[in-house]
């Protein structure tokens, strides 16, 4: 059981040419921090970093907050989001 509701949230990235699963982190919460963590260890296990890295992302607050854009455009990771 994760969290005092039940609720777990799993941040994970997957390179999508390989199909591997790079990275999870599995929380109680979803925040902007959590989300940045997990993009930060995923980066950390394919250093250096591609020039054209692109991470595609869904519109949740914490993909779209301010903290994680600049925290994504500082490296220079591009940020694709999914259309609904």
């Amino acid at each position: 059981m994760c969290g005092i509701d039940g609720w777990c949230y799993c941040f994970n990235v997957i390179d999508v040419f390989t199909r591997q699963w790079l990275v999870f982190v599995l929380e109680s919460r979803a925040t902007h921090h959590d989300t940045i963590m997990t993009v930060n260890n995923a980066v950390a296990t394919v250093a250096p970093i591609p020039p054209d890295l692109t991470f595609g992302v869904d519109n949740g607050s914490q993909y779209t907050s301010g903290w994680f854009r600049v925290s994504m455009a500082s490296p220079g990771i591009t940020l694709e989001y999914i259309l609904y």
